[in-house]
């Protein structure tokens, strides 16, 4: 939960209500993508297939991760902060959530307790 605190901080995101519901969704998404383990690798899906797997806690592919990156972290793929930040940014990017996360749940059915688990 700490990288996804200061992944908020870094995005200046200080609301209260808005934090609370960006950590409950990540920290969501990370413990169903990958038990929150910074070094996971999936080796066996169809990105892994087509030679760029999945990596780190959010589990992204090289150049999602590369294009989402947040300047001034690191570039370090399973870097716990860098990953997170690139997840605030991918999920405002390609699927329209709020910068309070008020519509992150609904739009990323990862981030949502109420929906089983589902890649994103």
């Amino acid at each position: 939960m700490a990288a996804i605190r200061k992944a908020l901080d870094i995005k200046g995101i200080h609301d209260p209500a808005a934090r609370a519901r960006w950590e409950r969704g990540m920290d969501l998404v990370a413990r169903r993508e990958s038990n929150y383990n910074a070094n996971a690798i999936n080796n066996w899906d169809s990105n892994a297939a087509r030679g760029t797997p999945s990596k780190g806690a959010f589990q992204f592919i090289a150049p999602t991760f590369a294009a989402y990156h947040q300047p001034g972290t690191s570039r370090d793929i399973h870097n716990l902060v860098a990953q997170a930040c690139a997840f605030i940014n991918y999920a405002m990017g390609r699927y329209g959530v709020a910068v309070d996360a008020s519509n992150l749940a609904d739009r990323i059915q990862q981030a949502d307790p109420r929906r089983s688990p589902k890649g994103y």
